[in-house]
């Protein structure tokens, strides 16, 4: 399954992916490379404060809840 949820490292910015088939996602505010941000959670690089002020977060803690305990 790939990474539905991406944040940019650059600029900040967290977004959806909403398709496409590019092997690495950009974001869409700066043009730089985006990571995961179930990778970012994973690796303890994520804090409270950058997934409160996600607009996506309720979904992606939906779904991390379900990745975790199946």
């Amino acid at each position: 399954m790939r990474p539905k949820f991406w944040y940019c490292p650059f600029c900040g910015y967290m977004f959806i992916d909403t398709g496409g088939s590019e092997a690495v996602k950009n974001c869409p505010m700066c043009g730089e490379e985006a990571i995961s941000c179930w990778e970012c959670i994973r690796t303890g690089e994520f804090n409270t404060t950058l997934c409160y002020k996600c607009e996506n977060k309720s979904e992606c803690q939906t779904k991390l809840a379900v990745k975790k305990y199946p």
